[in-house]
């Protein structure tokens, strides 16, 4: 798609990416909701009480060592 958009206004590359951003967290969202469905009908809980993404490093050491906690980069 980069270079479909390459010669496109900055504002047609922004709404691209907004709209893949949307989708992207819509389709995590209705995920989340199926993978909490079923542990709960097997009697499981999520460890952190949330669904951790793979790509949100960031979210995962704040819920293992507290928000006050930055992670070393």
């Amino acid at each position: 798609m980069e270079q479909v958009l390459a010669g496109e206004p900055d504002e047609a590359c922004e709404a691209h990416e907004a709209r893949v951003q949307a989708r992207a967290k819509e389709h995590c969202e209705r995920l989340d909701a199926i993978v909490v469905g079923l542990l709960t009908r097997r009697g499981r809980r999520l460890c952190f009480d949330e669904v951790v993404h793979h790509d949100d490093h960031d979210a995962l050491f704040r819920l293992r060592h507290g928000a006050q906690v930055a992670p070393s980069t």
